[in-house]
């Protein structure tokens, strides 16, 4: 069990299956204990599973679970084991082969699983980078408040970082869908909420492009069956889209209607327009029209993309409409309409008051991203240590008994969740664990929960940020 754990065999002795074990496999697995237990259904039940290790390699193993007996005939525990399948050895060849081959499949039209695995490296590996240059831009702003100049270069900085941020993130989402791994959880949604929330996103490039927008709605609200995140991403990338290609001064309509049982949303802009040989293609990965490449915000060719295939896992459709080059564009989405009522929105997290002065660890392998990140704190008022290794982040946090811990999960020299365990271990919940990684999928969020964090933040983080999630979980 400790190798397939990917453990030491000292590690795994006295764990429960909640540590071995994946939590999307826990379920069933305690529903064959149950059935074990209770003799219902009589004899061994087995099921096979596979999941990701902590090392991220592929484990396929078949779980059995059998009654223990005593010598009056009651059950007296559940014998739980777990045999590695055949199936691993397949699952880790096929990760192998798709390491080996990576690099040509990533350049190369047909080699589509080669090409989501390295957009998602990618993502993960400019996030660094780009959290030091907002931490930076938030140092530089509190330095020179009163500086016009600075101050609009800040500005100009911390919009361009924010943009590429959600580049990384339409790579991350394109890559998790071409795997099957995007989860959704639909819900009632009101049009008109998830529209404002990316009017809001994308308001800073209406400015910056001096646009003429305008709204318009039925005057029922109108409610459709989807994930909110994903529907305000799909209406932001559209509003991006007609930011980018309609020229200073240009007109851009947002409209929201109800026809039968579809809600309809209509971007509409007098931008440069689609070719017509171009039309069928403009949702293809990549695909840029013509003139892209040479306009300063011609993009990736990923955001329609991303559009269509978050459209249809709603059971939607998107189409686009142009009558040629300087003629502008229409996109149209059309989503299921819900059938209970909306589900409040959450409310807007708010810039925590000032609280009293913590001693904060910043275990951050990047030199750049940890100073960054620790005069952004110093300046809020309080004491930073640093570490840039895991072995480091533990020794400091035995010397200076920190109240706060930020900790990138992906520090040399041991597992983030080990640190985390053992942080755990040494300081109980007296000390508020904050998780910082390049990885914003669901199940990274519930695994860096499960492991013992308070909080899991995703890079690019800004100070702010840091500061709300330190003040919402500060237990001191």
């Amino acid at each position: 069990m400790a190798r397939l754990a990917d453990r030491a065999a000292k590690d795994v002795v006295g764990w429960s299956l909640d540590d071995l074990v994946a939590a999307r496999v826990l379920p069933a697995v305690d529903k064959l204990v149950t059935a074990a237990a209770t003799g219902s259904p009589p004899g061994p039940e087995r099921l096979l599973f596979s999941w990701t290790t902590p090392a991220v390699q592929r484990v396929a193993a078949r779980f059995t679970a059998r009654p223990v007996v005593d010598e009056q005939g009651r059950t007296a525990g559940v014998l739980v084991t777990a045999v590695e399948a055949l199936e691993t050895a397949r699952l880790r060849a096929e990760v192998d082969e798709l390491k080996a081959e990576l690099g040509s499949q990533a350049a190369s039209p047909g080699g589509e699983t080669g090409k989501e695995a390295f957009l998602a490296m990618l993502a993960h590996e400019l996030r660094n980078p780009l959290a030091a240059i907002l931490t930076a831009v938030h140092v530089i702003r509190r330095h020179a408040a009163a500086d016009f100049a600075v101050g609009h270069a800040s500005q100009v900085i911390e919009r361009q970082v924010h943009h590429l941020a959600r580049l990384l993130d339409d790579l991350r989402d394109l890559s998790r869908i071409g795997v099957g791994r995007m989860e959704l959880r639909p819900q009632p949604v009101s049009l008109e909420a998830a529209a404002a929330e990316a009017v809001e996103v994308v308001q800073p490039l209406f400015r910056a492009g001096r646009h003429q927008f305008f709204v318009s709605g039925p005057e029922a609200p109108v409610l459709v069956e989807a994930d909110t995140t994903r529907l305000v991403q799909i209406i932001g990338n559209l509003l991006q889209n007609a930011a980018k290609y309609t020229s200073p001064g240009g007109r851009i309509e947002l409209t929201m209607a109800s026809e039968r049982d579809e809600g309809v949303v209509t971007v509409r802009d007098t931008g440069l327009g689609i070719e017509p040989e171009m039309l069928p293609r403009v949702f293809d990965l990549f695909a840029q029209a013509p003139g892209a490449r040479s306009r300063a915000l011609g993009g990736l060719g990923i955001g329609l993309s991303l559009v269509r295939r978050l459209v249809e896992l709603h059971g939607g459709r998107v189409e686009a409409h142009s009558q040629g080059l300087g003629c502008g564009s229409e996109f149209i989405v059309r989503l299921p309409l819900a059938r209970g009522p909306a589900s409040p929105p959450a409310a807007s997290p708010a810039r925590p008051a000032p609280g009293r002065r913590l001693r904060i660890l910043v275990a951050e392998d990047s030199r750049d991203a940890q100073a960054m990140l620790r005069a952004a704190l110093e300046l809020e008022g309080h004491a930073v240590l640093t570490a840039s290794s895991g072995s480091e982040a533990l020794a400091v946090a035995q010397a200076g008994s920190p109240d706060a811990v930020l900790l990138d999960l992906a520090l040399p020299g041991g597992s983030g969740y080990e640190i985390v365990r053992a942080l755990r271990e040494k300081f109980g919940n007296r000390i508020v664990l904050v998780a910082l990684t390049g990885y914003g999928d669901p199940e990274t969020h519930r695994e860096v929960l499960a492991a013992g964090c308070d909080a899991h933040l995703v890079k690019p983080v800004d100070p702010g940020s840091v500061l709300r999630a330190l003040e919402e979980r500060r237990r001191l």
